[in-house]
């Protein structure tokens, strides 16, 4: 203090009812305007005389500016700021936004974030290591420990410093593509469907007044449900959706993860053509890798008030239950499949059980992979950080390779963990499925072995919302085994 002139401490004293609006980079008039008013209160008050308050107006106003601005200079400090204030799960810190957001910014709170410093940096590695492979792409990854709901390691995506926007959590989102499906899937097996089902994942497919939509490649025949999961054949996926039925798969969303409450009864949508976030698509993943228990994602770990009492801690949240534990199970099972022999075989994670699901959009402008272990689920998004850029290649090729990389550094030292035995729900007797529902309607042949190159359908729905298409990867490495019988 002692160094602190009259200035200075008028020109402190000044600010404090506005300080951004009086900030003297920005608006020095104003701030000239605030010293002088505090000044003149010294003086009449005679804390000052008249001739020290002259001197004090005299003095220039700062010209080195300690820090551009006060907002968050990293992608964690500004989501764990936001959900602070907005996020009803920290009432403890106030009734509503502003009183929260008052208490965060008065100080005194020790908050420690659920960051892993070791995951975050094998993230960061990743990202810089394969996406200079392609230049004007770009991609956001989110993981997230099932067990706890804890956000372990986000990549925002570019520029964050400069655009204050996070592309891993910020609305409306990407387009997930295929990894939707997963979804699809769990409501599916909930209503008692099998693997074993057989479904025809011929193309084009036609749905009247719902639309229509193709293949990638040529037709898929009649097939399983596990083997069009495997192989991501879309026909086959929106006729189980129409089985299934659109509230269904809409309220399994909800129930997993998904936020956003736009979601529609269109054709694509387990093609994942209405966009969601890489948050809640990894919040999804962690979902199924939990045995279908849900957790909201958190990215606070503590909070210790200033007289260190522990107003807020993770481990007190609690999970609900989304999916039953043996729709989980078998689920797991069947994504299993899509890393051994099918679409996203570079995800492979050697001896470390591992299931996943691969997603393209059309034109390859969104290329996406969901991807679990026990210990870890994660979510990658590749694309163009701006616009709509044809070109990010599919779901298989960076994002499960991004996958690979990452989930090796972050389990380095972690023991591998087995997933649940696939339980009574993978054990059921098959039966067809056609868009009438399952076991009725529009009868089909015995299931035929798919090709080698996997296929998924190239929507164009008639419908307003949404009008992109996806496609979807062949396998990288292996081509897939023989499709098994009902």
């Amino acid at each position: 203090l002692a160094d602190v002139t009259v200035g200075q401490a008028a020109l402190l004293a000044g600010v404090i009812a506005s300080p951004d609006g009086s900030n003297p980079f920005a608006y020095p008039e104003r701030a000239r305007a605030r010293r002088s008013f505090v000044l003149e209160r010294m003086v009449s008050r005679q804390v000052i005389t008249e001739e020290q308050a002259v001197v004090a107006r005299a003095e220039p106003l700062p010209t080195i500016r300690l820090h551009a601005d006060l907002r968050p200079r990293s992608s964690w400090v500004e989501e764990l700021q936001d959900r602070l204030v907005n996020d009803p799960i920290y009432s403890v810190l106030g009734a509503t936004p502003a009183e929260r957001e008052k208490q965060v910014l008065a100080g005194g709170l020790r908050i420690t974030s659920t960051l892993d410093p070791v995951m975050q940096q094998a993230a960061l590695d990743t990202m810089a290591e394969i996406l200079p492979e392609k230049p004007g792409f770009t991609g956001a990854l989110v993981a997230i420990d099932p067990r706890t709901g804890e956000v372990k390691a986000m990549v925002a995506g570019p520029g964050f410093e400069q655009s204050q926007y996070n592309i891993a959590t910020s609305y409306p989102g990407r387009q997930a593509g295929s990894t939707w499906k997963v979804i699809t899937l769990a409501a599916a097996l909930e209503q008692g469907f099998s693997p074993q089902d057989r479904v025809s994942g011929s193309s084009p497919c036609e749905f009247g007044e719902l639309g229509r939509t193709q293949n990638a490649e040529g037709g898929g025949g009649t097939t399983t449900l596990r083997a069009a999961t495997a192989h991501s054949v879309n026909c086959a996926f929106v006729r189980t959706e129409l089985a299934v039925g659109f509230p269904a798969v809409i309220d399994a969303a909800h129930r997993m993860g998904i936020e956003q409450k736009t979601l529609q009864p269109v054709l694509t949508l387990t093609l994942g053509a209405i966009e969601s976030t890489p948050l809640e698509m990894a919040t999804v993943a962690a979902t199924i890798a939990n045995g279908g228990m849900h957790r909201a994602p958190i990215f606070v770990h503590q909070i210790i008030a200033s007289d260190g009492t522990v107003v807020f801690d993770a481990a007190d949240a609690v999970a609900d239950r989304a999916i039953p534990a043996d729709v989980a199970a078998c689920e797991i099972d069947l994504l299993r499949g899509v890393i051994t022999g099918g679409t996203g075989t570079a995800a492979r994670l050697g001896d470390r059980p591992v299931a996943g699901k691969t997603g393209t959009t059309d034109e390859k402008t969104d290329a996406n992979f969901l991807g679990f272990t026990p210990q870890l689920a994660t979510f990658v998004w590749h694309g163009n950080a701006s616009a709509r850029v044809p070109g990010a290649g599919f779901g298989g090729q960076v994002p499960a390779r991004i996958f690979q990389a990452f989930m090796s550094r972050a389990l380095i030292g972690a023991a591998p963990e087995p997933f649940p035995d696939p339980g009574p729900v993978c054990s059921q007797v098959g039966k067809t499925i056609s868009e009438g529902g399952r076991g009725v309607a529009r009868p089909v042949g015995p299931p035929t072995e798919i090709a080698s190159v996997p296929v998924e359908a190239l929507p164009t729905p008639t419908l307003p919302v949404p009008t992109t298409p996806t496609t979807e990867a062949p396998p990288t490495t292996a081509p897939p085994p023989p499709v098994p019988g009902p």
